[in-house]
């Protein structure tokens, strides 16, 4: 099994624990930025947003997310791309 997979069967089991919720937020961050790295921002930004979507209460885990959000937003304005860029900073506002 993968480890999200793995973090999502703790996640459950666990009824939505907020260190599972953290971990697997963490794992989420991780994969889209290998996904920046590769080129891939429209499949970074898919997984950048479920990391989002799962509301982890630990704040070093939101520090995280808010820095992917920066360079993903970075990412797509040096590419001319500025919708996508003003979508994915309005999500590190929310």
């Amino acid at each position: 099994l993968s480890i999200e997979s793995k973090l999502k069967r703790m996640l459950s089991q666990n009824s939505g624990s907020q260190k599972a919720r953290g971990d697997l937020a963490r794992t989420r961050l991780s994969i889209a930025m290998s996904y920046v790295n590769r080129g891939d921002l429209m499949k970074a930004k898919q997984i950048l947003k479920s990391a989002i979507d799962l509301k982890p209460s630990d704040s070093e885990v939101m520090d995280l997310i808010n820095d992917g959000c920066r360079k993903l937003a970075s990412k797509f304005s040096q590419k001319g791309n500025k919708k996508q860029s003003e979508e994915i900073l309005r999500w590190q506002a929310e």
